[in-house]
């Protein structure tokens, strides 16, 4: 399937009325297999106990089925239960099992458990789509010191703050070194400010370059040794988040198409927010987010257009099917 295809299902998507009524029905479907489940069963972990403490809010819990288990709790005096408010998500290209997690902003009494699963993962980026606090309201706990040079510890781990740079006005990149049990490694942080809660950010352009920075810090790691999922939160772990899970998703396959290494992989963005919400619920929460999803994928898709490296055929195929 070349480039072209799939900017045919967002041209298309841009021009009609119905996406809000494609993300409605998206929503009935959730619910109805949410519904046709035992509530205790999805989510047994999650309120078992005193796990209920760890979710920030009552109502976006950890799906049983992809949750993330801490394994070294106990041993590191952490926590009597491996739960934390985290899920495994898969990618949609070869090679893509749980090629991510997403996951809550920590809470104070959770930031050593956050720490854990990042070094238990081995991941190397940490995209964060949350400021700490939205029109006066807590939305994170910062799991790293302030200042560059300073030294936190949190629980069995000590995060020292080594670099920061402003990518841009909404962009901030941070390095931290993580030290653990005479072992040190390098995190890359990725925050993202300017992206309201519950709605989108202004401009598509500036999380598509995020998405790039994600898979150079992504490839950085891996050549370090550590390939674990790419981490992705914001306040719930799930519109944010999930939005930009299912971005990341779609840029991946359409570079995939052009790449034409598997053309077999389709574009497919009402698959991708269903099979999202199959691994943690409630991921992509409005209309407005589903929209932006379109809008990113359709406007990367006209840059790769406008480089010319499609044949005359292909692109009058492509407009005979319009």
């Amino acid at each position: 399937m070349v480039l072209l295809l799939f900017w045919a299902q967002v041209r298309g998507a841009e021009t009609r009325p119905l996406l809000h009524d494609e993300f409605e029905k998206l929503n009935s479907h959730h619910r109805a297999e949410l519904m046709g489940q035992d509530a205790q069963q999805l989510f047994a972990t999650a309120t078992a106990g005193n796990n209920h403490r760890k979710n920030r809010y009552a109502d976006i819990l950890a799906l049983e089925a992809t949750r993330v288990k801490l394994k070294a709790h106990r041993e590191l005096l952490i926590d009597d239960s491996d739960y934390i408010n985290a899920n495994y998500i898969d990618g949609e290209v070869p090679g893509s099992h749980q090629a991510y997690i997403a996951c809550q902003a920590p809470l104070p009494a959770t930031l050593s458990h956050f720490w854990l699963m990042i070094w238990e993962s081995e991941s190397a980026v940490i995209v964060m789509l949350t400021r700490l606090t939205e029109r006066n309201q807590l939305k994170a706990s910062a799991y790293w010191p302030e200042g560059v040079g300073e030294r936190r510890q949190f629980g069995p781990f000590g995060v020292t703050h080594l670099r920061s740079e402003a990518i841009s006005s909404h962009l901030t990149q941070r390095v931290f070194e993580v030290r653990h049990a005479g072992q040190t490694r390098q995190i890359v942080q990725l925050h993202y400010t300017e992206w309201p809660d519950f709605g989108t950010p202004g401009s598509t352009q500036t999380i598509r370059e995020l998405a790039e920075l994600v898979n150079a810090h992504k490839e950085a790691g891996r050549r370090a040794g550590l390939d674990g999922p790419i981490v992705v939160h914001c306040s719930a772990g799930v519109g944010r988040a999930g939005t930009f899970i299912a971005i990341h998703i779609n840029l991946e396959k359409m570079e995939l198409q052009h790449s034409g290494s598997d053309q077999s992989v389709v574009v497919d963005i009402p698959r991708t927010v269903a099979l999202l919400r199959q691994s943690r619920a409630g991921m992509v929460q409005t209309a407005e987010q589903y929209q932006f999803i379109y809008d990113v994928v359709r406007d990367a898709a006209r840059e790769r257009s406008a480089t010319g490296e499609y044949n005359t055929a292909l692109t009058k195929q492509h407009h005979d099917e319009i």
